[in-house]
């Protein structure tokens, strides 16, 4: 586990708002997220190369410049991070800027993000591939927002019940869980070869999708509806203080205890109590609120 301070810096490299107090209250809500943000950064560090001259310290600085850029082109922001690297007196390939820049995103986002022509020749389902005249807040809108519901559909979620948590599908209806860092792959079902057993991949980092949300005007690219959707999803399947939903993510992750999955529920609702409470709050969580 990585200490306080280490911590602290990369959770404020990602959300620059959180007060120190309030990440000293409670630093087991992000061990989670702070493993998978260290593996990541581990692996840049561990694979250093002439092509890719570039460290952990170049994406968490990175991070930081993306923030103030999300309504620019990506091919504005390579120009601006590349000059800005030149003025530090390095000179790095377009190439390695794009792979930069596409890490950078994809660390603080936690969604795959491949800069083109880089993109070409991954899985489509995993990745977002950004596009040369497209904006971080443009992609994000485009790749997340999908078709309003069919008729059928409505009526169909108009019908789920409130058993419906993750606890139920694996015990009643065949189904595996698996955990994802990346939000592009949240809620998407394949078949075991083989087996009857269908996998349910579910976006692990809620206390990502909840700062995302609080620090929206602090220039995060996801639409507000994306955050609350997935947030919402999130709830519905492992509701807080559900004994069912404990014995299952313990059996599933021996260490759940210590990363206190549902403390980043309460904190949640409490969020959204405060919100509907108090609409001038400024913590407007739209249709949750109704």
């Amino acid at each position: 586990m990585q200490n306080q301070r280490t911590g602290l810096r990369l959770v404020q490299t990602l959300w620059p708002d959180i007060a120190v107090e309030e990440y000293r209250r409670s630093p087991r809500e992000y061990e989670q997220l702070l493993e998978h943000v260290n593996r990541k950064l581990d692996a840049v560090d561990q694979n250093p190369n002439d092509a890719w001259p570039i460290t952990a310290d170049h994406v968490l600085w990175a991070i930081v410049e993306l923030r103030r850029r999300t309504g620019t082109t990506r091919d504005g922001v390579v120009e601006g991070i590349g000059q800005m690297l030149k003025q530090r007196g390095e000179t790095h390939s377009e190439d390695a800027i794009l792979r930069l820049v596409g890490s950078a995103a994809t660390l603080w986002l936690t969604t795959k993000v491949v800069p083109l022509p880089l993109g070409v020749g991954y899985g489509l389902d995993s990745v977002i591939q950004w596009d040369h005249d497209q904006s971080l807040t443009q992609l994000l809108g485009v790749s997340f927002c999908a078709p309003p519901p069919t008729k059928v559909a409505t009526a169909a979620s108009e019908r789920l019940s409130v058993d419906l948590t993750m606890a139920t599908l694996v015990s009643r209806h065949d189904f595996v869980l698996s955990w994802t860092s990346n939000l592009s792959e949240h809620l998407r079902v394949s078949q075991q070869p083989g087996s009857r057993h269908r996998v349910l991949i579910v976006y692990e980092h809620k206390v990502a999708l909840r700062n995302h949300l609080r620090f929206r005007k602090d220039s995060c690219p996801f639409p507000t509806a994306v955050l609350e959707a997935a947030l919402d999803t999130l709830n519905l399947l492992f509701p807080a203080g559900h004994r069912p939903t404990e014995a299952l993510l313990r059996s599933h992750d021996p260490v759940y205890a210590q990363r206190a999955y549902d403390v980043a529920a309460r904190q949640y609702e409490l969020d959204l109590a405060q919100a509907c409470a108090d609409p001038k709050s400024g913590a407007s969580l739209g249709r949750l609120c109704s």
